[in-house]
């Protein structure tokens, strides 16, 4: 869902050649925080085309320059754009964490590697948030353009805030039962 929503989206703010959408996503750092791959927005254009939900506009060219494709988003396409923003917004984060599995089974490790395990876990969840704290506060400094990022990055700081401090209260936990 993640990129014909991205697409759909990016083409609700304006027209677009699938260049331009690949360079908004590269802009906006896509990867880092949503599962939309860079790779994968052609052959969603496509199957948008092909759904009816964009459609193709005469072909730009500039000079010696092969033409290039421009897209735009169908009545049908708003329509879909608005159902999965609506969806997108009443969603609850429900990732499934690999470490959920990990702690069924810690037990089978060592007291020393379940420390060591939990200990570099929280340096990770600190590095990443710490990463999050520079790039809320490098956005502080954009444009508006950018007004959607700051709430999210919050968000996500939170979220790893949360993780750092629950990992040290169960790494504590294990120090407690030796």
């Amino acid at each position: 869902m993640s990129v014909r929503f991205f697409i759909l989206g990016a083409l609700m703010e304006s027209d677009a050649h699938g260049y331009d959408i690949r360079e908004k996503a590269i802009k906006w750092d896509i990867q880092n925080w949503s599962n939309i791959g860079f790779g994968s927005i052609y052959h969603a254009l496509n199957m948008l085309e092909k759904e009816k939900l964009v459609a193709q506009k005469p072909a730009e060219q500039s000079g010696n320059r092969p033409p290039k494709t421009v897209y735009s988003i169908t009545d049908q396409g708003r329509n879909e754009f608005y159902r999965l923003l609506n969806e997108a917004c009443r969603s609850v984060y429900s990732d499934k964490n690999p470490v959920g599995l990990g702690l069924a089974f810690i037990k089978h490790l060592s007291p020393d590697k379940r420390r060591e395990a939990l200990q570099e876990r929280i340096e990770k969840l600190i590095w990443l948030r710490d990463i999050i704290v520079k790039k809320t506060n490098t956005l502080q400094n954009y444009t508006p353009e950018y007004d959607w990022a700051l709430p999210l990055l919050l968000r996500d700081q939170r979220h790893f805030e949360v993780e750092i401090e629950w990992t040290r209260e169960l790494l504590a936990s294990f120090k407690e039962q030796q």
